[in-house]
């Protein structure tokens, strides 16, 4: 039996192809989910207003008016929270395509197709059963709980000694992919990212493991002006997680 663990939410989903709509409405309705379909960026701009959705799930790549297009209405109403979820849809997972998404306001990205079902549903459903994270400067997408999981299953000193060693090892990444110049050594950057990798899936901050991912993957592809310009954005969000990880401590 599937777990309807999207019962009760609303969600705005804009897509323009038709086979990607049967396949993600049939999933928010297998999860217990449901949904207004746009068609293109103009009709979902039409049809968003703030409080009527729980999330937003936008393709990139539609007529009239883009996702993107779409991602900056939302982010500068005024009366839409900062936090509201917005995911972005695409089938381009080259790092240049991400920051431009993430620029524009996107939470996260799912890269398509889409086939799993369970999976789909946590990617969803993340964004309504963990616990608020504190705020801090700037945007990082994190599980709150995966610290508090941590600290459960080994005990707080264990748990507090442990992100005193994370914070460190993050530390020595941020200096040393701050210090990024040209030529670029890329396999400095694949170590550095293989490293990072372990330490933000283990602190839950999963914006982060998605951009490291990529980036490791997509390194040998990408000119030394990319490469920068992409590790100038992970710099960002590991202040911000050491930053989070501050806040935590003092819990």
């Amino acid at each position: 039996m599937i777990n309807k663990i999207l019962d009760g939410r609303h969600f705005l989903i804009a897509e323009d192809h038709q086979t990607n709509q049967i396949v993600v409405t049939k999933m928010i309705e297998a999860l217990g989910g449901t949904y207004d379909l746009a068609s293109d960026g103009l009709e979902a701009i039409e049809l968003f207003h703030p409080g009527k959705y729980d999330l937003a799930l936008l393709d990139i790549e539609m007529p009239r008016k883009s996702g993107l297009e779409v991602i900056r209405h939302i982010r500068n109403d005024p009366n839409v929270a900062s936090d509201f979820p917005i995911l972005a849809l695409t089938a381009f997972v080259l790092p240049n395509h991400k920051v431009q998404i993430r620029e524009a306001g996107a939470t996260a990205i799912l890269a398509k197709p889409i086939v799993d079902l369970v999976d789909f549903g946590k990617s969803l459903s993340k964004y309504f059963d963990h616990k608020p994270v504190p705020s801090i400067q700037g945007e990082i997408d994190i599980n709150a709980n995966a610290l508090d999981d941590l600290k459960n299953s080994l005990g707080k000193d264990i748990a507090s000694d442990l992100v005193q060693n994370l914070d460190a090892d993050l530390e020595k990444i941020h200096g040393s992919l701050a210090k990024l110049s040209k030529p670029v050594d890329k396999n400095a950057v694949r170590r550095d990212t293989h490293a990072l990798l372990s330490l933000a899936g283990m602190a839950g901050a999963d914006g982060l493991v998605e951009m490291t991912r990529n980036l490791n993957n997509e390194c040998g592809n990408l000119s030394d002006e990319e490469l920068i310009n992409v590790s100038s954005d992970i710099l960002i969000q590991i202040e911000n997680l050491r930053s989070y990880l501050v806040i935590w401590s003092k819990g």
